[in-house]
């Protein structure tokens, strides 16, 4: 999501992400800004039991994500307790101000796995009531129980906020609009890539030496995505290409333990030894 203005926390241009998986590959509690350089800074930080109201489970986000023009963030919050969907509850919307605090929690019998959400924010525009409609998708109509199977439950809320300055976004209205959608849960997979670049360079030994060495570009100039098709892998037994998309650059070995060493790798290591006077700077 791409922030309009600068406030608070956050930063005109830069884009807004919700992850929705930590380092473990369980539920996600926080909100990062990306810039158009690339940096990273967490914008939110989000503790369960910190919440200024009910939230059904708990913390754990998703791609519902929007920013309004005041600054105000609502994102989603289906959680889980080990991260799989046998134990995902209804959730809730959380409203975060400006600066990354939760204000508000949006819960009700309607919001049932909030994944995805876009917004009509008619804030700030002249002659119209301070009022942001969300558009909200449900994805745990009955998918918990059917455990895997599809399930044609999912539903699509329109919830209309009313908007004032200085205080919480309170509820107007809220309407399933659309219905019967086809959903499931789908139990953890795993796949094998293999990693393919636009070129660029690799560091290589052979009995004639080591360094680096010209590669040719294998993944045909493909952008960098993921591509789930093992015929793209020739021989390989993988499920896919992992395109990196742009040309690789050399690295030198790393500096290791190894059962045999070529030559060409123990001058590398030799020549990369700290020195007396390396070692005396170092303490």
């Amino acid at each position: 999501m791409r922030i309009r203005q600068t406030v608070g926390k956050l930063t005109r241009g830069n884009i807004l992400v919700s992850n929705f998986n930590n380092s473990a590959n369980l539920q996600g509690t926080t909100i990062v800004q990306i810039s158009p350089t690339g940096a990273f800074s967490v914008f939110a930080q989000i503790d369960a039991g910190a919440l200024p109201g009910p939230c059904p489970g708990g913390v754990g986000l998703t791609t519902a994500l929007v920013v309004l023009r005041g600054g105000r963030v609502i994102v989603g919050s289906l959680p889980t307790s080990d991260g799989t969907a046998a134990t995902a509850q209804s959730g809730c919307l959380l409203v975060l101000d400006s600066n990354g605090n939760v204000a508000e929690t949006i819960a009700n019998a309607q919001i049932n796995g909030p994944w995805d959400m876009t917004v009509f924010d008619e804030t700030g525009r002249k002659g119209v009531p301070n009022r942001a409609t969300l558009f909200v998708n449900n994805v745990l109509n009955g998918t918990v129980a059917a455990g895997g199977n599809v399930v044609n439950q999912g539903t699509t809320l329109r919830i209309v906020l009313s908007i004032k300055s200085g205080a919480a976004p309170s509820v107007e209205s809220m309407t399933v609009i659309g219905s019967g959608f086809s959903e499931r849960t789908d139990a953890e997979e795993r796949v094998s890539l293999k990693a393919v670049s636009n070129g660029g360079e690799s560091w290589v030994w052979t009995n004639a030496g080591c360094g680096p060495t010209n590669l040719g570009a294998s993944s045909k100039n493909r952008p960098r995505e993921i591509v789930l098709d093992p015929k793209l892998a020739d021989s390989e037994t993988v499920d896919g290409l992992l395109s990196l998309g742009v040309p690789m650059t050399a690295s030198a070995p790393a500096v290791g333990e190894l059962t045999s060493l070529p030559d060409c790798r123990k001058q590398f290591i030799s020549n990369h030894q700290p020195t007396e006077h390396d070692q005396s700077h170092a303490k």
